[in-house]
């Protein structure tokens, strides 16, 4: 089986989306099939204007198209494109009878109509109306739509009039219980408690750290350690909480999330399925979180594995009320490994992905 797999270039990159796409092409490539990437480098300004003036797929230049048509012209069982920012694309290779799997990472309409009601500038006004240019092409010309959560399925059926085909949830590694009780062993970090908040600096996560900083750390009595490149935005603050340190980005994230009491989730705004939290579970880690946080959480599991605060006096009630041990909350484990782990995710896809070749299209 030959898939090519379009995306943009996520090398040397750390946030969310690029995550979702090393993710996506390692479960394509763990069910056997060969897999051609197709990389659509990062445009440059002129680039970036000329493809939203004249609501092209990201990316879009004469070579590149030209490129990609030559792609098309080869014998591959599968397209799969990561994201919704192709819907040109997807129309061309509609045209060419390719059975077409698009990945929606969250629902990007969604996404920046909450960026610019954040931000208020004009360029993420702009980018919501060519979002959805490209967002109703994917849906149109896709053979199969796949999102991280029902929540983003019910979405694209609101807006567009069709549900995802598929749930694919972000999925990583299970790391075994005995590696995390060395990591608390063997850190520095295990010398006092504290809890721990890990994003980038997109507009959501510094709504969060806002909250966080603003209504409650001066009322915990636990530190907040920040890991990732929102501590940028934060480094040169003034008067931030004294409890408030920002680590910044880190090559390895074991020794924080495995010493941590507990992972903060303070997001109110967005889509799709946060990183932050599967990541958390991944690590056995007690979760405190907003309604949007737990988003593609199974309702009926939240409490095992955290705690559900939308307003400050939840949070500080909560942090305040955590216990300095355990530090390995086996619920959280356990709900990682049955539904976002590696390995089941890829058999879930693996199934599909046959299904979908031996059917006629």
């Amino acid at each position: 089986m030959r898939i090519l797999f379009i995306c943009r270039d996520y090398r040397n990159k750390k946030d969310g989306g690029s995550v979702g796409t090393r993710k996506n092409l390692r479960l394509l490539q763990s069910i056997g099939a060969e897999v051609i990437e197709f990389l659509i480098p990062t445009p440059t300004l002129m680039t970036r204007l000329k493809n939203i003036i004249f609501r092209e797929s990201y990316g879009n230049t004469i070579k590149l198209a030209a490129e990609l048509k030559r792609h098309l012209s080869e014998d591959y069982q599968l397209l799969f494109f990561d994201g919704s920012y192709y819907g040109e694309y997807l129309r061309y290779a509609a045209e060419r009878q390719f059975k077409i799997c698009c990945f929606f990472h969250n629902v990007e309409y969604i996404y920046y109509w909450g960026k610019y009601k954040y931000s208020g500038r004009l360029q993420d006004k702009i980018m919501i109306n060519y979002i959805r240019h490209n967002e109703k092409l994917c849906i149109k010309y896709a053979t199969v739509c796949f999102t991280v959560n029902e929540r983003d399925s019910d979405d694209l059926l609101k807006i567009y009039g069709r549900p995802a085909d598929m749930l694919l949830p972000t999925a990583f590694d299970s790391i075994s219980k005995s590696t995390l009780q060395a990591a608390i062993c063997e850190s520095s970090l295990n010398t006092s408690p504290y809890v721990l908040f890990i994003g980038s600096k997109f507009y959501a996560n510094c709504e969060g750290m806002n909250f966080l900083i603003n209504d409650v750390a001066n009322k915990i009595k636990y530190p907040i350690k920040v890991v990732g490149d929102i501590c940028e935005v934060y480094r040169d603050k003034q008067n931030l909480p004294h409890n408030v340190e920002m680590v910044g980005v880190i090559d390895d994230l074991l020794p924080y999330y495995s010493n941590a009491l507990a992972v903060l989730a303070p997001i109110f705004s967005g889509s799709g399925l946060k990183t932050k939290v599967v990541e958390g579970l991944r690590y056995g880690k007690y979760i405190i979180g907003t309604i949007e946080a737990f988003q593609g959480i199974p309702q009926n599991v939240i409490n095992k594995v955290g705690k559900l605060c939308n307003d400050a006096h939840d949070y500080i009630n909560t942090i305040n009320n955590l216990p300095p041990t355990p530090l390995i909350n086996e619920n959280s484990l356990e709900i990682f490994n049955k539904l976002f782990s590696f390995d089941a995710i890829s058999m879930r896809l693996k199934e599909y992905i046959r299904y979908l070749i031996n059917e006629k299209r």
